[in-house]
């Protein structure tokens, strides 16, 4: 006997009727959604764009200055910024977007910030939109929105250690790091500071002045018996970042096959040496270039080294220039086959490879000159002095440092040739 369910007759008609209304609800959202997903991507590429657009514009007016002229609210940042504004503009006008500065829909905003010791420009860009939906307003959807961004990010021209004359990089104290100034004269620092990534230690009656910078210390600070620092040293929280120097090709230079050794005065041209000795009476000029060594260069005595535009590399091996040696060396201080770059490096003066040790010695007189970026990453410098005044355009940076004397010091960065770093750009997301 069968039983009839006449109850249940139409059922599966209401069912299909709500799927079809939820399978038109999906189709609808997905058709505008995708159209919506096509416009956030053309407004990304825009945004993208235009901050690159304005990092450029950025980057053009920082380019010809020297990096201690930037700084937040400097005019040089301020004329950055405005260029950066204009550029961002004028590009999203071209792709039809008109931008509000600070804008939160169509917007571009610039922003100085510093970050390890780094001080750089942040521009942001965004840009919305807002599509009618065609098929979404069977479900009660007018209206679809997308916002996106884009943040480049501009570092100005920068010199090594960030704007200090002295710089020890070791995070050890004693023996293998930290900043040691002793002595009975006086030491100033002009244009630049001091940043010990470890310890700064004064002894005897020395006098340190910086102006122009500020002197820092990541450990501890045992001030001179007597004698004055100013400004105070001041401890800081955070070490200086790692920073490189491209290795110069040795190859590029005569004689890598046999280097020559030097063991008296005249004249020389780039090249692999294993050994510059200089002693007595020798004058050695040194022509513009690159000079890769594989041993000491010393001089004692009288001894006069005369060098422009010259890089000197030490692959192993120390500097050391004793007695009354007269030492007059310049940096390369252009980019082109006169000052031998490359392979010599503009702004680097001496340059020992980050697995050499060893030591840069030098004694500076009134007569002597050095100019340029001195830089033992993995070694030490050891400056002293002796005469009424001593100038040196020069920036000193090891694992550790050490600079004494009877003389006046003064380290003078203003207007040096020193190595630099050129301005760059980031897209950040």
């Amino acid at each position: 006997m069968k039983t009839h369910q006449e109850g249940e007759n139409g059922q599966i008609i209401v069912i299909l009727a709500i799927a079809l209304v939820a399978i038109l609800g999906i189709t609808a959202l997905a058709l505008d959604g995708s159209l919506l997903l096509n416009d956030r991507r053309d407004d990304q590429s825009i945004a993208d764009s235009a901050a690159l657009a304005s990092a450029s514009a950025a980057v053009q007016i920082l380019k010809d200055y020297s990096p201690n002229q930037f700084y937040c609210g400097s005019v040089l940042a301020i004329n950055a910024s405005t260029a950066a504004l204009l550029a961002g503009k004028e590009f999203a006008l071209s792709e039809g977007i008109t931008l509000i500065q600070d804008g939160t829909e169509n917007g571009i905003s610039v922003t100085c910030g510093v970050k390890s010791y780094r001080t750089f420009l942040d521009i942001k860009i965004t840009v919305s939109t807002t599509r009618e939906t065609t098929f979404a307003k069977i479900i009660g959807r007018d209206e679809l929105n997308t916002k996106v961004e884009a943040t480049s990010r501009v570092f100005p021209k920068e010199t090594l250690a960030f704007g200090n004359g002295i710089a020890s990089l070791s995070n050890s104290c004693g023996s293998i790091g930290g900043i040691t100034v002793t002595g009975t004269g006086s030491i100033d620092v002009v244009g630049a500071g001091i940043f010990a990534n470890s310890c700064l230690t004064g002894s005897g009656t020395i006098d340190i002045v910086v102006d122009g910078g500020q002197i820092s210390y990541f450990t501890a600070y045992s001030p001179p018996s007597s004698g004055s620092i100013s400004p105070a040293p001041i401890k800081v929280n955070e070490r200086l970042p790692l920073f490189t120097v491209p290795i110069p090709d040795c190859t590029k230079v005569p004689y890598y096959s046999s280097p020559v050794a030097v063991k008296s005065g005249g004249t020389i041209d780039p090249g692999n040496y294993s050994s510059i000795k200089l002693s007595g009476s020798d004058t050695l000029n040194m022509n513009p270039g690159l000079y890769c060594m594989t041993g000491d260069f010393t001089t004692t005595g009288q001894a006069h080294v005369i060098g422009q535009s010259v890089t000197i590399y030490f692959v192993s091996g120390s500097f050391d220039t004793a007695g009354t040696s007269i030492i007059n060396i310049q940096a390369p201080n252009c980019e082109n086959s006169l000052c031998g770059v490359p392979p010599a490096i503009r702004g680097i003066l001496i340059y020992m490879a980050p697995s050499n040790n060893a030591t840069i010695k030098f004694t500076g007189t009134s007569d002597s000159e050095f100019m340029g970026t001195i830089f033992a990453p993995g070694g030490s410098i050891n400056v002293t002095g002796s005469g009424d005044l001593v100038t040196l355009n020069t920036q000193l940076i090891a694992n550790k440092v050490d600079v004494s004397g009877t003389a006046n010091i003064s380290l003078n960065l203003n207007g040096a040739e020193i190595y630099q770093t050129p301005s760059s750009i980031q897209l950040l997301k």
